[in-house]
């Protein structure tokens, strides 16, 4: 069922429902659809509208009845097969204990699924009640998960101290004011410091508990993940939507490198979002640093791209150059133990916005070339090779070849550098 489905099928229930002579029921749904509890989820929200209709009509529904009404199974639906509609009344039911846990706390009343059932009911709370604590997702997450969020947590709170200390001088500014940079530090703007994230998801490999972390490529999101779902129903099962992201290694050291840089003396003026928080009205009112994996790029990808001598190879790991006709492939992925030494490449890019700001890109096939770009970007020396190779183009790209050992760059060198073909990049082709 598409988005636009989802869309037009809950107006008609709402304004179906709206009529009913309930309105206890429907006045407190309409208070956790308006807290946003339910998340972005569209097939979660159509879930819920479908229970309530279903609910206020005083009427009954089966497993069956979800999975042909709200989920698009028909006749071919096999509850043994396919276990779509448990999995979203489970993630519904936690949706909920979520909700009068936190922004609903205080509601007299609260909505509950009750077990084996396919309705909502309205339950008083007795007055000054504790919630019930919020069931626990299935997942068991690994410690390594936890501890990678707090050191990120630290980074960032380390990153913004460093910028409330006032320093008698600026060791930065002639970096500032470099041929490279003047363009996004000297606008006023709002600039966005946008990090590469990537959405994963748990597989409960048919059992209670989640047993790996899944990354897929084509599933970047909590839609997306409802989208594979459906398309996958014997699999529906399996995949938990943990609301999970993770960000590379070499985005946290590539992130201290560049903060003190990009702030200046106008430390409020810079925000770091993820990319999967970045929307296209963003790129025509801010200037844009996209700071992370080639692989990562997302809504940054097309442009940048468009009007550049490369293109992406069988993987992120490989950029080809076109003009060339070379291909430079990344050993990081292949490099096995600690102690194994490979080549890794990294990606820097520079074009005006669709708004006229500016928009750079620092990216890398993975962390060493990630690393390398942002210290080359530091570094007076390697700032005036760039410059002197692009010669004040508009907009402008470069490859560096990177030596690495585990997550460490050894050294690294400009390999190319070129100007954009800009009037390409925000300017629709047409199709072959």
């Amino acid at each position: 069922m598409s988005d636009s489905r989802y869309m037009a099928l809950t107006e008609a229930r709402r304004a179906k429902v709206t009529s009913l002579s309930e309105p206890p029921l429907r006045s407190e749904a309409d208070a956790v659809l308006a807290s946003g509890a339910l998340g972005r989820s569209p097939l979660l929200k159509a879930l819920f509208e479908y229970l309530l209709e279903q609910s206020l009509e005083g009427r009954r529904v089966t497993e069956f009845d979800v999975a042909s009404e709200v989920f698009d199974r028909g006749e071919q639906f096999s509850s043994t097969l396919d276990a779509s509609v448990r999995v979203y009344i489970h993630r519904l039911r936690r949706k909920l204990d979520e909700h009068y846990s936190g922004a609903g706390r205080a509601a007299p009343q609260r909505i509950v699924i009750p077990n084996g059932e396919y309705r909502l009911v309205l339950e008083a709370r007795a007055a000054g009640a504790e919630s019930p604590p919020v069931r626990p997702a299935p997942a068991r997450l690994p410690r390594w998960a936890f501890a990678a969020a707090a050191a990120l947590v630290a980074l960032n709170v380390a990153a913004w101290a460093w910028f409330a200390v006032q320093r008698p001088a600026d060791p930065l500014r002639d970096i500032r004011r470099s041929e490279v940079w003047a363009p996004l530090t000297g606008d006023s703007r709002p600039l966005l410091v946008v990090l590469g994230d990537y959405f994963i998801f748990g597989d409960t490999e048919g059992g209670a508990d989640v047993r790996r972390l899944v990354r897929e490529f084509d599933v970047n999101s909590s839609d997306d993940l409802d989208r594979h779902t459906l398309a996958h129903p014997a699999a529906a099962g399996r995949y938990v939507d943990l609301e999970l992201r993770y960000l590379p290694v070499g985005a946290g050291a590539a992130l201290r490198r560049l903060l003190p840089l990009l702030a200046g003396p106008d430390p409020d003026r810079v925000r770091v979002i993820l990319m999967s928080e970045l929307t296209p009205d963003m790129l025509k009112t801010h200037d844009i640093v996209y700071v992370g994996y080639l692989s990562g790029l997302g809504l940054l990808e097309s442009p940048t791209f468009a009007g550049s001598r490369f293109a992406i190879g069988m993987s992120y790991d490989e950029l080809i150059d076109i003009v060339g006709q070379r291909h430079y492939l990344s050993q990081a992925g292949a490099a096995v133990g600690a102690s194994q030494p490979h080549i890794d490449y990294g990606y820097v890019a520079s074009y005006p916005g669709p708004g006229g700001g500016r928009i750079m890109v620092i990216a890398g096939t993975r962390d060493v070339a990630l690393i390398q770009a942002a210290e080359a970007l530091g570094r007076r020396a390697s700032l005036e090779e760039l410059a002197r190779k692009t010669r004040g183009a508009a907009g402008f790209e470069a490859l560096y070849m990177v030596e690495g050992l585990a997550r460490t760059n050894l050294d690294g060198k400009l390999v190319l550098a070129a100007p954009l073909k800009t009037r390409d990049i925000w300017t629709p082709q047409a199709p072959d």
